[in-house]
């Protein structure tokens, strides 16, 4: 009997493995044949290969990048959301060439979706329901949309966490408290260093979630609670490790050029959706604009729209059967996990939508997201956990087969084609490279948005400010790196010296070991007073006080993190990951 058993079990992890490779495969078949491709954002190669050189300079956490800023140098990683280009560099480091370590953190950013979308949706809905979640939120089109139309890989890592946060969610409920915790703390994290505008748009929403599920599961006023202060503890301690991070890029945003792309084309009043555009199968690898006719696709996918259609008619005949509330098979808190879900999916649609501007122009922090329709990814969580819900609305064994293999063959045979890119680049190296000299030059003009306030925003001007810049004669450069520069200058006169590095918050000078006044001058390079003479003038990468504060906050909370880790294992034989992993 044990032996049929494990021939069952055996059967059943060969028949989830092979529709996760199904799924792989179906999101990643373009990115497993030779070369890469021009996406909107093909700036990657450029930011990890800054991000590497920073930490081999010793930069950590590294927030400045050298080369941006056209040579000046801007806090690039300080905003921009640095943890895929930490885990490139490390890629990178490693020896990996540099297209290949881009096309790397696309092909993992699926293969963590699927992953995490198949554990949520098993531990709600069994092993058919893991397969369709899986299905259904990675193949969905908006994910195909920012991997290979935008390109924007922060994003999608940014939405790779979602599913494992809403695991930890429901493995914190159904009692597994330390496991779950250090799933949510993990998913968090990876969120809120990957993208902040998703996490802005998620974590409110995921909460929501944590509170309808866990009064859906547990009625005793005194384990509400305790689950509760868990899952809040989750939040607060991954906000704390993530604060070196989210803390400074939103309290010194003020002091770069970041509004100027909050205007014009870049305003969202010029980017909302209209419902038609969520069933619209058309496909375009330009941009979006104001009205329905956007070159770029904001479909929900042919399997997830039948699949959405089909739970609201099931859920509907099923209440006017009066079975929801008689039958046994549905006295549970599938009854209420599944409005829960759905009002979650409508109400990240609306927010995309003209009709839900006046939140947009109530609520001034959603001025960042830029792009409303960038809750898309809030809402292909939900519509992917409607799509599986299904398989709890059937009871009939025959029905929930016949559905999940529909539905999942629809949403593969539908929807994979759309994970490919416009064309491959003859000479992919010709965008992504690690020259010091094109990221200044070029990708300089492609990425303002950091660029310290007092500088101009104007490239050629800065070109030629930097092709033109010198120090005055007999000075010679002894150390220069990324967060650290040291000079010998022999002045004939007291002048104020100039250095080609724009100045912001956290550069420090040294003059001959005593700290000086580090000037900002009208072009808004770094500058100094210097006394005639030969002096040896330390210039280096410092703590402002809001970052000094941030750090210490993240380092306190990896000390608890560690000890949360610590204390699973003693309970634990097998790793962490391996049970958050195993199939």
């Amino acid at each position: 009997m044990a032996k049929f058993i494990n021939f069952i079990k055996l059967i059943k992890n060969y028949f989830v493995i092979s529709f996760l490779i199904i799924i792989f495969l179906a999101s990643s078949w373009s990115l497993l044949q030779p070369g890469f491709f021009r996406a909107h954002d093909y700036v990657h190669g450029a930011r990890i290969a800054e991000m590497t050189r920073a930490l081999q300079d010793g930069h950590f956490p590294v927030r400045w990048s050298e080369n941006f800023g056209y040579g000046f140098g801007m806090p690039l990683f300080e905003f921009y959301a640095p943890l895929p280009f930490y885990f490139g560099s490390l890629l990178y480091w490693l020896g990996l060439d540099l297209v290949l370590t881009v096309k790397l953190l696309f092909i993992i950013s699926n293969i963590v979706s699927l992953l995490g979308a198949y554990k949520l949706g098993k531990s709600l809905f069994g092993n058919r329901g893991g397969i369709l979640l899986s299905a259904a939120f990675t193949l969905a089109p908006y994910r195909a949309v920012n991997l290979f139309v935008r390109g924007a890989i922060s994003e999608a890592w940014g939405i790779m966490a979602l599913p494992w946060i809403l695991y930890g969610i429901v493995k914190i409920v159904k009692g597994e408290k330390k496991s779950g915790l250090i799933t949510l703390v993990i998913g968090l994290v990876v969120l809120m260093l990957s993208h902040n505008l998703t996490t802005l748009m998620f974590v409110p929403f995921s909460f929501i979630f944590a509170l309808g599920y866990l009064l859906s599961i547990e009625k005793n006023r005194n384990k509400i609670k305790s689950l509760l202060i868990r899952i809040i503890s989750g939040y607060l301690l991954a906000g704390g490790l993530s604060t070196f991070y989210m803390l400074p890029a939103f309290t010194e945003k003020k002091l770069t050029q970041i509004d100027t792309i909050l205007g014009g084309y870049f305003h969202y009043s010029n980017h909302f959706l209209y419902i038609r555009q969520f069933f619209y199968p058309n496909w375009g690898f330009n941009g979006s604009g104001w009205g329905p006719d956007d070159d770029i696709s904001f479909f929900l996918g042919y399997g997830q729209i039948i699949a959405v259609i089909i739970s609201v008619f099931a859920f509907i005949y099923l209440i006017k059967k009066n079975k929801l509330l008689t039958d046994k098979k549905y006295r549970d808190y599938k009854f209420y996990l599944y409005p829960l879900i759905l009002v979650l999916m409508g109400l990240s649609l609306f927010m995309t939508i003209l009709k839900s501007k006046f939140l947009w122009d109530t609520l001034p922090l959603l001025n960042f997201i830029q792009f409303p329709w960038r809750f898309l990814s809030v809402s292909i969580t939900f519509v992917a956990m409607v799509s599986a819900f299904n398989l709890k609305l059937f009871t009939n064994i025959v029905m929930k087969l016949f559905y999940f293999l529909i539905i999942f063959w629809v949403i593969v045979l539908g929807n994979f084609y759309y994970f490919r890119p416009e064309k491959m680049m003859d000479d992919p190296t010709a965008l992504y490279y690690q020259d010091q000299d094109k990221i200044r030059i070029n990708m300089s003009d492609v990425l303002k948005d950091y660029v310290p306030i007092q500088m101009s925003l104007e490239g050629n001007l800065l070109k030629e400010q930097y092709s033109q810049f010198k120090f005055p004669d007999n000075t010679t450069t002894q150390i220069n790196k990324t967060q650290e520069k040291l000079y010998t200058f022999d002045l004939k006169e007291d002048q104020v010296v100039e250095f080609p590095i724009a100045n912001f918050s956290g550069w420090k000078i040294e003059i001959d070991g005593q700290e000086a006044d580090a000037l900002t001058a009208e072009n808004g390079l770094l500058s100094a007073n210097l006394p005639q003479g030969n002096h040896q003038v330390g210039i280096y990468f410092g703590h402002s006080q809001i970052r000094l504060i941030a750090d210490i906050i993240s380092s306190i909370s990896l000390v608890i993190f560690f000890y949360l880790i610590i204390d699973y294992k003693k309970e634990k034989k097998k790793p962490f990951f391996y049970k958050c992993f195993k199939y």
